[in-house]
């Protein structure tokens, strides 16, 4: 065999094991790699200002159910690097805050309450985040005042938000296996008025990303 036919077939034979060899670090610990130099990055945003007109249901001082008008704001959770995914993600509200006699803004509760996932309600299980979700973040129902949207809203908590009128700072974060978002702080206000469009409701209503 010439000497150049040698080395050629050397060559290859050590590209072809080569490869091999990576092929199987990858398929043995590309995730880890992955993730160890690219792992999710979790965002949570406002989804808009303006939120959703909906019939709401609600009971009356008599026991009976009465149908009436809400708006709901929505927050959304995106991986901005989706080919690594994010499993067991979910948005959470960690603070609350409302204004003390001063006018300033005072911690009045903290912790970890999941969000209701948009259209799919009380879902506990988290979800493996690629493709966005979207999450309730908390809806005016008219003649009846402001509510937060966690899953479970322990007795404290809503007494201190059932706001008619006022304003409140909240921090939410979105926590997943691999990575946890940045804290989202959104302010809520209120006048106590209602509109059913959705120009002179954000008059009434505000919401905004600090």
């Amino acid at each position: 065999m010439p000497t150049w036919q040698f080395w050629w077939t050397w060559i290859v034979q050590a590209i072809v094991a080569t490869a091999t060899l990576l092929a199987v670090i990858v398929a043995l610990f590309g995730k880890r790699i992955r993730l160890r130099w690219f792992p999710p990055e979790l965002s949570l945003t406002l989804l808009s200002d303006r939120g959703d007109l909906a019939p709401t249901d609600v009971p009356s001082p008599s026991g009976s159910i009465i149908r009436t008008k809400s708006r709901w704001y929505h927050v959304r959770l995106v991986n901005g690097r989706r080919w690594s995914e994010a499993t067991s993600a979910h948005a959470y509200l960690t603070g609350v805050e409302v204004p003390d006699a001063t006018g300033m803004y005072a911690p009045v509760w903290s912790g970890a309450l999941p969000l209701k996932v948009r259209h799919e309600g009380a879902v506990l299980i988290g979800r493996t985040i690629g493709p966005p979700a979207v999450y309730d973040l908390c809806c005016v129902i008219k003649d009846h005042g402001v509510q937060l949207q966690p899953v479970v809203l322990p007795n404290r908590l809503a007494e201190l938000v059932a706001i008619r009128s006022g304003k409140m700072r909240l921090t939410l974060q979105a926590h997943s296996i691999e990575a946890d978002s940045l804290p989202l702080r959104v302010e809520l206000g209120w006048d106590g008025d209602w509109a059913d469009d959705s120009a002179e409701m954000a008059r009434h209503f505000t919401v905004r990303q600090l």
